[in-house]
This record gives structure tokens, sequence and C-alpha cells, in this order.
């Protein structure tokens, strides 16, 4: 008799533990998508702390930050949504209703879902940070320069040495700000300098005894400056006086005179310096000079020149030894440089009283005839009728004679027929 074959889904048993695990299969996913309770922990949340919304900015209050502070932060929510967050849908926030002065605080942090991506907060590690409030205040401090180690040679000079900038911000709390007396630039060199020099040095900051003063809390506009050195070349520079209103073919050269300094030192441009050939003092005007003059000069240098010997004037003193004056009546004219299509004339008959100055021996033997009375009209305005015109006044072959002060004739002036 054959025995009936029966199928593994008629054992009850089997039956049982195959239904058991579709059970608990499912079980498990049902709870997967009803959990609210999944958790994930994120790193490095940036704490920020908001002083234009709180008390302090009315109380003049500002926080001193030392660095970015950074928090752990462990978020619930469900699966789906902690999967997909970033850090930056987490606000972590320092608490600082409680602040009223300057002081060190520890405040509390809260967290919030700032992107409102269904999320709840539940730790911060740590949960306080240190912070310090005070007041901000600015101040102004000239940039000062210590400098050393710098050697100039021989036929050279150091002249001031500028620094930009020249002022320098500095920004922080009162207490920090207080302590800083001044803004030095240390500046070691070295070496010979024989050109100018640009170098660039850090602005520290001293207390009033010369202790440097801790930055970290304070800003600074600049933090470095460029220090300029200007090396120049030194040369002794011939001095001179210019003449004015000399008369033809007078000896300019036979005038005799002094100057107080023949040469002055000055110190300039390396590169231009021997250029530089004479200082030019100024003028004397022939016509007013006589037998008391002395002049004396302010001494004005070139641009980017120093006046190493500080020497502010010279005085010239003209040599009068045998030198007098004698009044003459002049009326020998002459019309020099006369217009082709005019007639001129002088209407003036005689100059009266006409002072020339000159050697002794010379003037005694002289008369009217030996003078002449020149009326260059080539820088007139022509204007028809009769005009005021100067007249230079001289003595052609008498040497080291002039005329002293300045005289005016009455010349015609008419158009040709």
């Amino acid at each position: 008799m054959n025995k009936k074959k029966t199928s593994i889904f008629d054992d009850n048993l089997f039956l049982a533990i195959v239904s058991l695990i579709i059970a608990i299969l499912g079980w498990f996913i049902v709870r997967s998508a009803i959990d609210t309770d999944s958790k994930v922990l994120r790193k490095g949340i940036p704490v920020s702390i908001d002083v234009e919304g709180s008390v302090l900015g009315s109380l003049g209050l500002s926080v001193i930050k030392e660095k970015q502070e950074y928090v752990n932060v462990e978020v619930q929510g469900e699966a789906y949504i902690l999967g997909n967050l970033e850090n930056d849908d987490i606000k972590i926030s320092a608490q600082l209703s409680n602040i009223s002065s300057p002081g060190v605080y520890d405040l509390r942090l809260e967290g919030i879902d700032v992107n409102n991506k269904g999320f709840k907060v539940m730790s911060i590690k740590p949960e306080t940070i240190k912070i310090k409030v005070d007041r901000l205040t600015t101040k102004h401090l000239p940039v000062e320069l210590n400098l050393s180690g710098v050697t100039i040679p021989q036929g050279y000079y150091l002249e001031n040495e500028t620094i930009s900038p020249s002022e320098v911000v500095i920004t922080g709390p009162e207490i920090d700000v207080a302590k800083v007396s001044r803004a030095v630039v240390d500046l070691e060199l070295n070496y010979t300098l024989e050109k100018t020099e640009t170098s660039k040095g850090k602005i520290v900051l001293l207390d009033k005894e010369g202790n440097i003063v801790d930055t970290s809390h304070i800003n600074l506009d600049a933090t470095s400056a460029d220090v300029t050195i200007p090396v120049l070349k030194t040369k002794e520079v011939p001095v001179k006086v210019s003449f004015l209103n000399v008369p033809k073919n007078f000896p300019i050269d036979k005038l005799q005179y002094t100057l107080s300094n023949e040469t002055i030192t000055v110190a300039g441009p390396v590169d231009s310096i021997d250029n530089y050939t004479e200082i030019n003092l100024g003028y004397v005007d022939i016509k007013e000079l006589n037998t008391q003059s002395i002049y004396s000069y302010n001494v004005s240098l070139m641009p980017g020149y120093v006046n190493i010997e500080n020497i502010e004037n010279v005085v010239v003193d003209f040599d009068m030894t045998n030198m007098g004056t004698k009044k003459f009546t002049v009326d020998n004219f002459k019309i020099v440089n006369p217009p082709a299509k005019y007639d001129i004339s002088v209407v003036t008959s005689k100059i009266n009283n006409v002072t020339m100055v000159g050697n002794e021996d010379v003037l005694e033997m002289m008369t009217s005839d030996d003078i002449v009375a020149e009326i260059d009209v080539s820088d007139l305005d022509f204007v028809v009728g009769k005009i005021k015109a100067p007249v230079t006044i001289y003595a052609p072959s008498k040497g080291l004679v002039w005329a002293n002060g300045n005289q005016q004739v009455i010349i015609n002036i008419k158009e040709k027929e």
C-alpha cells in the first residue's frame, strides 16, 4: 500500500513559524514608517551673537570676540528630514538678555530650526560660551619711526624720513585702547645708504612705559607702514648776483663787490645735484646802485634741495672806494629802433640834475657832452601824439660810470606822410 505524500505547507508548525516572521517584518516596516524619535549629531555648528538685536547696542556695548565659537548639536526628527539636514539649517544663538555692563559673561546657548525643516534641537555641547563685553572706542595716533643701523658715507646727507601712513586709527575696548600711548615702526637696516630707499615695517603699539600692547582685541586700520629714507648728496655751490639795466659797453666785471658767502653747501638728489652749478641770489638794478649800496638777499634753493648750513641770507657789499657822484644836465637824446611808418621826435629839451656815479677822477673830467640819453621805442605802444617814454642814460666812453635813478622824456609820435 503506497503512502500519500504531504506538502510542507500542510505542516502546521512550519506555517506558524512563517506567520511569525511575516508579522515581525511587518512590525518593523510599520515602525520605521511612523518612528519620530530618530536622532543625529551635527558637529561644528557656529555660534551667532546678535548684538544689533539685543540691548547691548543701546548701551554702547560690543562683544569682544577672540575667535569664532563652534558647538556640537544633537537633533531629533523623522528619518527623511534628518537625512537631508545641513548645518545651515541649525542656528545656535548666545542669549544676551542679562548683560547690562562691561564684563566677562557665561552665556547660555539656544538652538532653532532656522529653515522650519521640522526637527528639534535636543542638546548643545558645550551648553554655554564665555564672552567679553566692553565699550568700543577709537584713537588716532601719529606713526613714529625708530630707525637704527643706518650708515651714511662722507659727502652724503640723511634727510628727515617720511612715513606712509603717517597716522594709524585704532579701535577696540576702552580698557585696551586706553593702554596705548604710541604707534611705532621699528626699522633696523644695518647697512650703508648712498641713495634714497623705501622699506616696509610693522606698526607696533606701545604703552607709556614703552612695552608692547597686546592687539588681539584692537583693530588697526593699517598694520604696516612704508618708510622712505631720503639720502642726498652734498655739494658746495657758488653764489652769484645778476644785474639789470646794464648800459651798453659797461665794464660790469670791473664793478667790485663782496659776498658774505661765496658758496653754500647744499644737499640734493644724487642723480641731479651735479647739474646744480650756481645759486642766483637775485638782481641788482644798476640804476639804483650808488655809493652806499649794500644788498641783502634771501637764499632760495631749487625744490628738493636742502641748505645744509642753514644760511638764510647773503649780503652783497659793493666796494665804492674812490667812487663819487656828480650831477649833470643831459640834452643829448638818441632814438633807438624807430618804426618805419612813424616819425618820432623828442619834445623834452633837457633833463636836469642827472646823478652820475663813478670814479671821482673820471667824473671830475666829464661834461654833459659825454652823456647820452637813449630812448628805445621798440617796446612802446604806439599812439599818435605826445607820450612819456623811459630813457637810459650812460657815458659810452667813460668806463665804470653810470646814471642813478629813472628818468623819462616826452616824445611826439606821428605817422609819416
